[in-house]
């Protein structure tokens, strides 16, 4: 397979938030994919002009840590190097500016993330919940507390 290409930016495009798996981006939301000292996303862009990105990454460089995150890859296209790629060209631009360790969070049940991440050497740090409002029944009451697990 070609190498991947892979586009860095200092500000998350539409594209970048096509791909970009969140229920809608608030203003909020915005300002924290941007916060940071020095942030960095990345883009695999999609095989046609118009096509949501292949693979997407963000890197927030701060003194001697990078930061990974939001590392995710069109379902239609996995398998193929394109987050690896997408981490291999943030990585160079966190060393770039400095860094020499970094760290990344993962949803506990993406095996295949899990086992990418270990292959370049990161191991299991620690394990959270993310809870979140309830989302309402039909009958107007609020469901269970909902949660994703995560770790690194």
């Amino acid at each position: 397979a070609a190498a991947a290409t892979v586009r860095l930016s200092r500000t998350a495009d539409e594209a970048w938030l096509a791909r970009y798996q969140r229920k809608g981006v608030s203003e909020v939301a915005l300002k924290v994919l941007g916060g940071g000292p020095s942030v960095w996303f990345a883009t695999v862009p999609g095989a046609h002009a118009g096509d949501a990105p292949a693979a997407i990454g963000r890197c927030v460089v701060d003194g001697r840590w990078a930061s990974f995150a939001a590392v995710e890859v069109d379902p239609a296209l996995r398998r193929r190097g394109l987050a690896g790629a997408v981490l291999a060209a943030l990585a160079r631009r966190a060393l770039d500016e400095g860094a020499s360790a970094a760290w990344l969070q993962v949803e506990t049940d993406n095996t295949a993330a899990r086992a990418l991440y270990a292959g370049l050497g990161f191991t299991a740090h620690h394990a959270y919940h993310h809870y979140r409002e309830p989302e309402p029944q039909a009958d107007g009451d609020a469901a269970g507390p909902p949660s994703s697990p995560a770790s690194p």
